[in-house]
């Protein structure tokens, strides 16, 4: 008997360390050296707008024109140059074109380039965000939760997302986008950082192009042609190969003959030093600015930007702050009714409640749920329906007891369970994070049940078990 005591008391002890462990993690968070500085590597709560300032862009279809070749000037062009005198110089004839053909202003590319936006605000992070569209003149209005990254939300509206790989010389198209698969963002340690002495290191960032099986194919083969050789002469040239994003010239290169290549590592800005964390982290946005745009289907439309405002929440950090406090005061009075009720096992009880907030609160970061009022309430109303299944679970003297006690819980709350599983596949965004809000709860009632089972219960004779 005495063996079987120890036990149970080594038992409640790890298992009461464990809740305390996890709790400090959820509430202080996880510090992880990354490059010179410290950052807490547990994902951020995510608000929605109502709960954070607001930042409205108006994105218009460009009207502006760009100089292109003009191709039907071609035979005047030859007819001109067989008059020239010798040594002068034929220039190809130019003229101005709307960016935006006609032809593809419509209502569907209007629907069209709105979808293309909002997924790209998905990828990029913004979760919380509306997208409207006057199908009239293709006018596009995007809301979204005032962040570091918002501002982002300008390129995302007016690049139109086209990915080539062409010959230097030639211009001929080699890879087109339709043959990636994915773009993620990466950085590694640049050659400059190699060669020098500072103490900063030094990063190329760029895209990490990942081709489906024809596209890696194709890679394959024009990596054996584009490479470095020698001439007669012993000069090394290069036959290279152009990355162009959104029409712009972003890198050159060539490859190694010898290579069997995976995926193609694009910099976009090289020899970043880590002295400025702000700049490291700007350069890195702007990485991932592209590759949610190559993620995606291109624009079928160019648009611009005419008009960005602020509008200041009118909740705000204060009333964040309070809600933390209120929630902070609930579990107070719980705690204090537990204690003054059940005395030792109400301390327990207690510390298994604070373990449930940790925890909860765990999941809907990592989950990456968006908080608006209705999802805080319904934090509040999963902390206290936790209190009421404790209650159904102290003093119970076997597992049976609290397994009953478990089943009479969840038959009461199943109309409950059924309404936040409806309001989490709503488009709706309040009764979205009511549902996913209240689903991680019901799962983290789940914890509640199995370490009641180890804690609350309770021997009519000697008190805890």
């Amino acid at each position: 008997m005495k063996k079987k005591t120890l036990t149970n008391i080594l038992t409640r002890i790890l298992v009461i360390q464990l809740i305390i462990l996890v709790s400090a993690i959820a509430f202080l968070g996880i510090q992880k050296k990354e490059l010179n500085n410290w950052k807490n590597i547990l994902p951020d709560y995510t608000f929605s707008k109502e709960l954070s300032n607001i930042r409205t862009f108006v994105f218009s279809v460009d009207t502006s024109t760009e100089e292109v070749e003009d191709e039907n000037a071609e035979n005047s062009t030859n007819t001109t140059a067989e008059n020239q005198t010798e040594g002068e110089k034929t220039e190809t004839p130019k003229k101005q074109v709307p960016v935006n053909d006609p032809s593809v202003l419509n209502v569907d590319n209007y629907k069209k380039s709105k979808e293309v936006i909002s997924e790209r605000l998905k990828k990029f992070g913004i979760t919380d965000y509306s997208v409207t569209v006057n199908e009239e003149n293709g006018e596009i209005s995007v809301d979204v939760p005032y962040k570091s990254i918002t501002d982002y939300t300008v390129s995302l509206g007016i690049n139109k997302g086209t990915f080539l790989l062409i010959d230097t010389d030639t211009k001929e198209n080699l890879i087109s986008q339709d043959l990636i698969k994915s773009v993620t963002v990466n950085y590694k340690q640049s050659s400059a950082t190699q060669s020098t002495q500072s103490k900063y290191a030094s990063y190329d960032i760029g895209l990490v192009v990942k081709f489906k099986k024809d596209g890696l194919s194709k890679l394959n083969e024009i990596s054996k042609k584009y490479i470095e050789t020698m001439n007669e002469n012993g000069e090394a040239t290069q036959k290279t190969v152009t990355v162009q994003i959104d029409g712009e010239d972003r890198y050159t290169t060539y490859f190694s003959p010898e290579g069997n290549y995976t995926e193609l590592f694009i910099p976009i800005s090289q020899n970043v030093s880590t002295e400025n964390m702000d700049t490291f982290n700007d350069k890195y946005n702007e990485a991932a600015v592209i590759a949610s745009e190559l993620n995606t289907e291109s624009m079928p439309i160019k648009y611009s930007l005419t008009k960005g405002t602020f509008i200041e929440s009118y909740t705000g950090e204060n009333f964040l702050k309070c809600a933390a406090i209120a929630l902070a005061v609930v579990v107070a009075i719980l705690s204090i009714i537990l204690i003054a009720k059940y005395k030792t096992i109400g301390i327990l009880a207690t510390i298994i409640e604070i373990g449930f907030i940790a925890i909860h609160s765990l999941l809907i970061r990592a989950a990456v749920v968006s908080l608006t009022l209705s999802g805080l309430a319904a934090i509040l109303t999963v902390t206290i329906m936790n209190y009421i299944l404790i209650s159904m679970l102290i003093n119970k003297e076997k597992v049976i007891e609290q397994l009953e006690a478990c089943k009479k819980f969840i038959i009461n709350i199943i109309p409950f369970i059924i309404t936040i599983i409806v309001f989490a596949f709503s488009r709706n965004v309040h009764l979205q994070s009511v549902g996913m809000v209240a689903i991680w709860g019901i799962i983290t009632f789940i914890y509640t049940v199995l370490v009641a089972m180890l804690l609350l219960r309770k021997n009519k004779k000697n008190g805890v078990e």
